[in-house]
């Protein structure tokens, strides 16, 4: 079993795509089959395959990766640094994301919702609203609305990679400008963004 970043490259126009799995044999394969049945999640990708064959192009292992918990890591050094948004195949600039679909790689592109299913739609919204919702007439005490903040922000949420600890630190990596905002969140794992976000007091304000 491998595993790694690999990319797939059209030959013919130079576009990749890059990826990591824990085992890149079988991910290759997956990515194959898909393909080849027209059922691939990535359009762009898949529209190249139909245009130029599979024979244009080419798979190929960029990394090893014997430590496992480093691989999204790795993925996303390559997303920020070698991936051209816009151009390449990738359609999601977050290691461990599905791709957004977006506009006709979106399987709702071009197609509209019936009248008959709106009303269905909005005949069941209707029924949790009003009187008719279990929560009517009802409150959150203090005390469980500080929970329920708490439970949401900072380190009290569960897909939070950061601890109070590690947001001090990058604050203060921020203010020494010693390292770029890339550079801070390639070293605690996280997306640019979010370091942008804590450095201007969006998120993580309490700390």
């Amino acid at each position: 079993m491998t595993c790694g970043i690999y990319q797939i490259t059209n030959i013919k126009n130079g576009k990749i795509y890059i990826g990591s799995s824990q085992n890149i044999k079988m991910r290759w394969k997956d990515h194959l089959s898909k393909l080849n049945r027209d059922k691939h999640c990535n359009r762009h990708l898949q529209r190249s395959w139909k245009k130029y064959g599979d024979s244009e192009f080419l798979f190929e292992i960029i990394e090893y990766c014997d430590d496992t918990s480093r691989i999204l890591q790795r993925e996303q050094w390559f997303f920020d640094n070698v991936i051209r948004w816009g151009f390449d195949y990738n359609m999601n600039n977050t290691a461990g994301r599905p791709p957004i679909l977006m506009g006709i790689n979106n399987p709702m592109y071009g197609k509209s919702v019936s009248s008959d299913t709106r009303r269905k739609i909005s005949d069941a919204n209707k029924k949790n609203t009003g009187e008719k919702s279990s929560f009517y007439g009802k409150y959150h005490s203090p005390s469980a609305k500080l929970k329920i903040k708490k439970s949401q922000t900072g380190s009290g949420n569960s897909s939070s990679k950061l601890t109070e600890e590690k947001v001090l630190e990058i604050k203060k990596m921020g203010k020494s400008g010693k390292l770029t905002q890339k550079g801070i969140a390639q070293l605690f794992s996280v997306h640019q963004s979010t370091v942008s976000k804590i450095l201007c007091g969006k998120i993580w304000g309490h700390v």
